[in-house]
């Protein structure tokens, strides 16, 4: 919205966990687990034209093998089938695309039995994809417009947007090794069919592994980097991490013990409303989360308040009291 967006074009679906393997999931209540995939489909209209992209990541950060496998398995899917989107090919070829290439990864990771003929013969991949991968895209979310004339398969034409997202998910159930269970991923683009092929419209946003990884649901920091080293030789033993509700600094309970670390955090917060301080103990820092660069970003915001904690004396009084003494404060990245 922060860009020009006028409205949502949807009810999101944010779905961690086992919740991730249901298709329209809107509760949006659960609790994330470090542990968990999260699903994020949403969209946003402009001039009355809507959008439709679904992410996933890993709320620790780091995808596990297991879901790693799938989440590779549907991103491989998705190409494929952007691949497929051309004009002059039919709707649905780049709907069998997605069951071709889902099925035989699913047979690769032993998740389902037999020749690819076969399993695609028997249906045995719907057991973890029953949705087609995609859909009209404009004036609404699921535009007008027919999928097939005369029984036949619509013909793509320039001009056309469409929905590229297969997905697969994975609920607990017999013959599905548990290191499995609940991984729930969807990777979803809008594609816009030209003359000479396609464009996707909503590509620029995270997908890769290695691009998830970079921009991250959670903001973390590499304990031997000097900016981690700037923040625990400041704070003794203070440190950015992972958390459940976003940017986390935790301060050392020693150091909060003696020195009521609570009262410059909560300060620091009403000066800075895109801090939040959640128990005292530590602060979520918002706006990191919707900038190009959210390490960047957090690091910035992380560094303005260790200087201004040092600028208020308290910094000095704490390590005093704690009997801790104050070391030289290596350069931020």
């Amino acid at each position: 919205m922060r860009s020009g967006a006028q409205a949502v074009a949807y009810p999101s679906i944010v779905a961690s966990g086992p919740n991730a393997c249901v298709l329209h999931y809107r509760d949006n209540n659960r609790q994330a687990q470090a542990s968990d995939l999260l699903l994020i489909d949403a969209g946003c209209e402009v001039d009355g034209y809507a959008s439709d992209i679904t992410r996933t990541f890993p709320v620790s950060g780091k995808f596990s093998g297991e879901q790693k496998a799938i989440y590779e398995l549907v991103l491989a899917t998705q190409l494929a089938c952007i691949d497929a989107v051309q004009p002059g090919r039919m709707f649905h070829d780049y709907h069998e695309v997605a069951e071709r290439v889902l099925a035989q990864g699913l047979i690769d990771l032993k998740l389902c039995e037999g020749t690819l003929e076969g399993v695609l013969e028997s249906g045995a991949y719907k057991q973890f994809y029953m949705h087609r991968a995609g859909h009209w895209l404009g004036l609404d979310v699921h535009d007008v417009g027919l999928y097939r004339i005369d029984g036949e398969s619509r013909r793509l034409e320039p001009g056309m947007v469409l929905t590229v997202e297969p997905g697969c998910y994975i609920r607990p159930a017999d013959k599905v090794p548990e290191e499995f269970w609940d991984i729930g991923v969807r990777i979803e683009d809008d594609v816009l069919v030209t003359a000479a092929g396609n464009e996707n419209l909503t590509g620029s946003t995270p997908k890769t592994v290695a691009d998830v990884d970079r921009a991250g649901v959670r903001i973390g920091v590499n304990k031997n980097s000097a900016y981690d080293l700037y923040l625990t030789r400041t704070l003794k033993n203070a440190q950015l991490v992972r958390g459940e509700n976003g940017v986390e600094l935790f301060v050392s309970e020693k150091l909060e013990a003696t020195a009521g670390v609570k009262q410059p955090i909560a300060a620091y917060a009403e000066k800075h409303p895109e801090v939040r301080v959640m128990d005292g103990r530590f602060m979520e820092i918002r706006q990191a989360m919707g900038t190009p660069r959210p390490r960047e970003a957090a690091a910035a915001y992380l560094r303005n308040f260790v200087e201004e904690m040092k600028a208020s004396g308290f910094v000095a009084d704490a390590l005093k009291r704690s009997n801790q003494p104050d070391a030289a404060v290596a350069p931020a990245e």
